[in-house]
């Protein structure tokens, strides 16, 4: 196959970036009685800007942006709010069916993972091949590899449990159902995907960091066993 990689500029954010042309594909599209040899160099020239200009119909949002990165820290924070509230919200919290502080915050975090659902169909994927680590910016690809891998995870995390079981009657229903809240903290599943990203511009060895992460299992460890210790009323 004949390709190009070329470097289109982005004058919104400053940024060059390489893209490849399958110029077979295009050829054939464009002029399907000829090859790509048999094209003049003005008939080249139309080709190669007619893909540019396709490429450009959609922008991809680049996970490692500015933008991206403030984003992250709101979602991180939602994020450590699910992990140290919920699991106490399930396990001392009784049931109300009044809209309180707590259910504002509940259904303002719900809103905050439901346009980070959304964004991952836009944002561009990292993998690591045999030729080494590459972008994936094609959507088609980034939407199938998505909705193959986190989008299940992210689709039960965001259900309102407690607003579709709000008329259940019955103490032992409503424990069922508390501890069905306890789905949401798949949630927490998301920071994985954010420290790989974070991982290689982070200024810190290899050590520490698994420090680290230990001592933020253990603390979220501790919190948790006391929440299930309250929901099961030992």
């Amino acid at each position: 196959a004949v390709s190009l990689a070329v470097f289109s500029s982005n004058f919104s954010d400053n940024t060059i970036e390489a893209r490849d042309l399958d110029l077979l594909d295009l050829c054939a599209a464009q002029f399907p009685d000829k090859t790509w040899d048999q094209l003049s160099l003005k008939e080249q020239t139309s080709v190669i800007r007619k893909g540019l200009r396709k490429k450009k119909m959609l922008r991809l949002i680049d996970p490692n942006s500015r933008g991206m990165k403030f984003w992250d820290l709101a979602v991180m924070f939602c994020l450590l709010l699910t992990a140290s509230v919920t699991p106490f919200e399930v396990g001392f919290i009784e049931e109300s069916s009044t809209f309180n502080a707590l259910s504002a915050m509940n259904r303002s975090m719900d809103a905050v993972f439901v346009v980070d659902m959304i964004l991952q169909f836009f944002l561009k994927v990292q993998v690591e091949t045999r030729q080494g680590i590459v972008w994936i910016k094609d959507q088609k690809v980034i939407c199938k590899k998505y909705l193959k891998g986190w989008f299940l995870i992210d689709l039960v995390s965001i259900i309102p449990y407690d607003q579709l079981f709000q008329a259940a009657r019955g103490a032992r229903i409503v424990r069922m159902l508390r501890a069905l809240r306890l789905v949401k903290m798949v949630r927490v599943l998301r920071a994985s995907r954010m420290m790989r990203r974070w991982e290689n511009q982070i200024g810190m060895s290899f050590s520490h960091m698994a420090l680290l992460k230990f001592l933020v299992t253990l603390v979220c460890m501790s919190h948790w066993l006391a929440c299930v210790w309250g929901l099961t009323g030992v």
